[in-house]
């Protein structure tokens, strides 16, 4: 028998329907603002969604249709049984820990190179860069990073900001050049309950275009800041968000949301601390929303939520890391996830940090220890077992003992378990120092590298769209 934790959820089957229904009700009485024509024209075209007074309308009927048949879809793709234990790669960071002197500043272009090595000698894949060059001027920066990606690793690359059709155009030139497809992501979804008619425009000249993709994303709901402070409320609005989102995707890039990326987008809501401005992941109360949207995400997907994310405001990897990024890991496993993102990734997104990418490893590997649980054998004596050891007077030297030990216990690469006296013996290694050179061996081991055709392709590609990007207006 198996004695594994688990933790209780909070709404009842009745207070899910509920949600689901006022979801519905929301897009079908307040709608979704929109003032893009093509969009509105495109949207409106399909059956039981309406245009007034500048928004745009589901029905309840239509968008019960279409969840039921994305719900099918979302049951063949998703896994048959549970997942291992992984972990994925993070968001692009806009600075960068460096781990010689614990500062946090821009990335050179030379360590975003090796940060992206990194991820690519861990095997990460459908990834952004970890970390942004801040060393290029920010009108080419998107394009500086995803030739980072093009250039030193297999997957990575997609998915950042582009802020213009020619940037665009230049991206896809470039991934066409080492024979990759490009993805371009578009945030078309803004909180509370509106599209974002600017990133809709750059998105509409492509939605067409054969040679590349396009992924549309939907907004981040903020506790109290961009939804209700009503917990019914937000997370009727946050399933409305992602609802409508999902549908529209459907509606104005079905080659990609159909085919490509069948899959459920996460329901999310923030909790956003108006004492310090800003998202607090990692907190106590994110820990409860994530609760909750984990619970209607299952619920309004018919399947299991799998993905995970390590979760923390601190700045450098330290013991406030330490304490939201396990506790963040550990609650979501307890509910069920596997996958976990935002490695390496602190101050909510704002910085990326090697070693703290190294000690998530750790991490997840005492998560997961605890997710397994206990054996429970019943079919032993135990007074033999007790008259064993009194012999000896311990139990060391049991075969008991000598078979389970290694399976019962999590041997962690940096997080040694020495007393002082053996940490006193290795010469007092720092953890910071151990996670630091454990990332540079990995980096080390990377082995990916184009052809000096593609290399030098990308390269002026690069140049012509920097040349035209800086002299726009």
């Amino acid at each position: 028998m198996k004695l594994t934790p688990s933790l209780n959820t909070f709404l009842k089957e009745a207070e899910l329907e509920s949600i689901l229904n006022d979801a519905l009700r929301i897009l079908e009485t307040l709608g979704v603002g929109c003032n893009h024509k093509e969009a509105i024209k495109r949207i409106t075209g399909h059956k039981g969604i309406t245009y007034s007074n500048g928004r745009l309308h589901f029905s309840a009927n239509t968008m019960r249709g279409h969840l039921e048949s994305r719900r099918k879809m979302w049951k063949e793709i998703s896994p048959k049984e549970e997942p291992p234990f992984k972990l994925g790669g993070c968001w692009s960071g806009m600075n960068y820990c460096d781990p010689e002197t614990k500062k946090i500043r821009p990335a050179t272009t030379e360590e975003s190179v090796q940060m992206t090595k990194l991820w690519e000698a861990r095997g990460v894949t459908g990834s952004v860069i970890p970390v942004v060059p801040g060393d290029v001027n920010f009108r080419v920066q998107t394009l500086a990073a995803e030739r980072i990606c093009l250039l030193n690793s297999r997957h990575l690359g997609g998915a950042l900001t582009v802020i213009s059709a020619d940037e665009a155009r230049f991206l896809n030139e470039m991934y066409q050049a080492v024979g990759r497809r490009f993805v371009m992501f578009q945030e078309t979804s803004i909180s509370p309950l509106r599209m974002n008619d600017e990133s809709l425009s750059i998105a509409m000249e492509f939605i067409d275009d054969e040679s590349m993709d396009v992924d549309l994303g939907g907004s981040i709901p903020m506790y109290g800041v961009t939804t209700p402070h009503n917990m019914h409320a937000a997370l009727a609005q946050s399933v409305a968000e992602r609802l409508y989102d999902d549908l529209v995707g459907c509606i104005l890039t079905p080659k990609f949301k159909l085919v490509r990326n069948p899959g459920p987008s996460m329901i999310r809501l923030e909790p956003f601390d108006m004492q310090y401005g800003t998202i607090v992941f990692g907190s106590p109360e994110w820990l409860l929303l994530n609760m909750t949207v984990r619970q209607i995400q299952e619920y309004v997907t018919g399947i299991k939520c799998y993905g995970g994310s390590f979760r923390s405001t601190s700045k450098y990897p330290d013991a406030q890391a330490a304490t939201e990024r396990t506790a963040s890991v550990l609650w979501q496993a307890m509910q069920g996830a596997r996958e976990f993102g935002a490695v390496g990734q602190l101050s909510v997104d704002e910085v990326f940090s090697p070693q703290q990418a190294m000690f998530d490893y750790e991490i997840i590997g005492y998560v997961e220890r605890v997710t397994k649980g206990l054996d429970y054998d019943t079919n032993v004596d135990p007074l033999e077992l007790i008259k064993e050891g009194m012999g000896s007077e311990n139990y060391m030297t049991s075969d008991l003992t000598s078979t389970l030990f290694k399976d019962f216990y999590y041997f962690p690469e940096i997080f040694k378990h020495w007393n002082v006296g053996n940490w006193l013996s290795k010469g007092s290694p720092d953890i910071l120092d151990t996670a630091w050179e454990k990332a540079k061996a990995l980096i080390n081991k990377c082995d990916f590298a184009p052809t000096a055709a593609q290399e030098k392709e990308v390269n002026s590609i690069y140049q012509r769209a920097e040349k035209c990007l800086l002299n726009e207006k």
